[in-house]
């Protein structure tokens, strides 16, 4: 009875020894992984405020960086506004310019067929005047001196009446003729003179078109530069403004990932902290079956508390700033369209510039921008595409190659003459629709006319291309 009073004793001495060693580990491990856990949290907290600057920098960068696309996208589309409003307006000049040339063709032609008309008139004004002065010295051949003269040597009262009737009637017949031919010539001088200020205000008209022209041709240059400037702009904006989203999308990604292993971790404290808690127990000295149940309670208890350590890797910082919202904007620029080759921009060069010097001065052997000859017209036209000819009509008309009348195309020569170089007179520049721009003559100036009515009075002698 002894033995097994003593046993019993030292049963329950080593069972509370067991119980007190588990339950001092359990309270020690939860210590541990409190203390453990803490720091853990506070780093992810400190990363995630770190975020929280990043996104809100990124945030400053953003606005800057969307305001300044709006304020290119403001600016490119002003320029494109402008820019459609002036070749609006150019393409109205053209059709007005075209309008004008044909007005000018026609009033060209008339100018030319009344000075023809004119000096026809005044040819036969002289003729007339030719033929009473030969009447006048079959006179004085005759030993007749004057009508007088024809009177007093009739020979009886008949003969004078005769003779006089017939000196009235050539007197009256010279009379009307002049007096006829002189109508004739006034009217047809008052309609040179109508149709000459009829040029002059078209030549005017002209210019004035020209230089409206150069004007538009030059602004419309200068906001094509301005769009591919902006637009330049606008495309740095918009990559600047993808690149920030692209931040924003790694931190957003980083800051998730943060945010979840903060949330485990504080799971974890709080699981840790809950089961290692011991709960207070009442020891009554029992028997022997029940102080071994309670220690294998107990012992499991502890067991099944103590969480397994979970190693946390700390996310590197991110240094680069980015946005939340990202706008990405994206701009399709229409440039003006380019010629269909060099030949034809080229073409239109020489063609623009002949026609810009119309409504200026002949000045014979001049070679100045509106105050030329013909052949300095054409020199200075080519002269605009680095293509250099003589001021001279005899070996201009020798340069390029031969091309023929229903093959004509703009920016052609034609020169007019007989049938070898040294006969040509004349040059002139084929602009198409069946016209041609030349510095005429002292009295028209510069001007265009139709081939077909010019080449009337001026015979076409050579063709020639020179692009």
């Amino acid at each position: 009875m002894f033995l097994r009073g003593m046993l019993k004793r030292c049963v329950c001495c080593a069972a509370a020894a067991a119980v007190t060693a588990a339950l001092f580990s359990a309270v020690q491990n939860g210590s541990e992984l409190r203390s453990s856990a803490a720091p853990e949290s506070e780093n992810y907290e400190q990363r995630l405020a770190e975020l929280d600057r990043e996104q809100a920098e990124l945030d400053e960068k953003l606005s800057a960086a969307e305001s300044r696309a709006g304020a290119e996208k403001d600016k490119l589309d002003a320029v494109a506004a402008k820019l459609k409003s002036l070749k609006s307006e150019q393409s109205e000049l053209e059709e007005l310019s075209t309008a004008l040339i044909s007005e000018m063709v026609e009033t060209d032609a008339d100018l030319r067929e009344v000075t023809h008309q004119l000096e026809e008139q005044e040819n036969a004004i002289r003729g007339e005047v030719k033929n009473y002065s030969a009447r006048l010295r079959a006179l004085y051949l005759a030993g007749t001196g004057s009508y007088a003269d024809i009177i007093l040597t009739s020979e009886d009262f008949f003969d004078v009446l005769m003779r006089t009737e017939l000196i009235k009637r050539v007197a009256g017949h010279d009379r009307e003729t002049v007096d006829r031919m002189l109508e004739k010539l006034r009217e047809i001088q008052a309609k040179k003179d109508e149709v000459e200020k009829k040029s002059e205000e078209l030549k005017a008209k002209t210019q004035e078109f020209s230089e409206r022209r150069e004007q538009l041709e030059k602004s419309i240059a200068e906001q094509d530069s301005l769009t591919e400037k902006y637009s330049a702009e606008l495309e740095k904006a918009g990559m600047l403004t993808d690149e920030l989203a692209e931040q924003s999308r790694r931190i957003e990604s980083e800051r998730a990932e943060v945010s979840s292993k903060a949330a485990e971790a504080t799971m974890t404290t709080t699981t840790t902290t809950t089961t290692t808690t011991p709960k207070a127990t009442t020891t009554k000295k029992t028997s022997a079956s029940q102080t071994e149940s309670s220690t294998e309670t107990t012992a499991g208890t502890t067991s099944v508390t103590k969480a397994p350590e979970e190693t946390v890797t700390e996310a590197p910082k991110t240094t680069t700033t980015s946005a939340t919202k990202a706008t990405t904007t994206t701009t399709t620029t229409t440039s003006a369209p380019a010629p269909a080759n060099d030949r034809a921009a080229k073409i239109k060069k020489v063609v623009d510039y002949a026609l810009s010097n119309v409504g200026g001065t002949y000045v014979w052997g001049g070679a100045s921008f509106r105050a030329c000859d013909c052949s300095g017209l054409t020199m200075l036209a080519y002269a605009q595409i680095g293509i250099n000819i003589p001021h001279w009509t005899v070996t201009q008309c020798q340069e390029g190659w031969a091309v023929s009348y229903s093959d004509l195309q703009p920016g052609d020569l034609v020169f007019f003459g007989g049938s070898t170089y040294s006969s040509v007179y004349h040059a002139a520049m084929y602009i198409g629709n069946g016209q041609i721009v030349h510095a005429e003559n002292s009295n028209t100036g510069i001007v265009i006319s139709d081939l077909a009515r010019f080449s009337i009075y001026n015979h076409i002698a050579f063709l020639r291309r020179l692009i």
